[in-house]
């Protein structure tokens, strides 16, 4: 009889790994849908407090306000509050339109 001991590590990535690439998801999003969204007078787009806690900042594993209020803080993001929380990314990057499903599936 032999007994065979598989070594199954898993590459989890750490939470701040996962909380970095959802930062990053999210600002592609934010970027994604003001191109979409365009005017003169861009003042950012809105985005439901349902779809950022179902889509991207999952709770209870995510921490969405502290989230949002780093990426404020560095500059890399700007929130208007008004009727809606508006959210207008302040940096360059890339878009990525697969992202705006998110936002087909809500509309079907």
């Amino acid at each position: 009889m032999t007994i065979r001991v598989e070594n199954n590590q898993k590459t989890d990535l750490s939470h701040k790994d996962k909380t970095a690439r959802l930062k990053a998801k999210f600002l592609k999003y934010v970027r994604t849908k003001e191109l979409i969204n365009y005017k003169k007078v861009n003042s950012g787009i809105h985005i439901s407090q349902k779809e950022l806690e179902t889509d991207f900042f999952i709770y209870p594993q995510f921490n969405r306000k502290e989230i949002l209020k780093e990426l404020v803080e560095n500059g890399r993001l700007k929130i208007t509050r008004g009727k809606y929380f508006r959210y207008q990314c302040l940096e360059d990057g890339e878009i990525d339109l697969n992202l705006l499903n998110l936002l087909i599936n809500l509309l079907i």
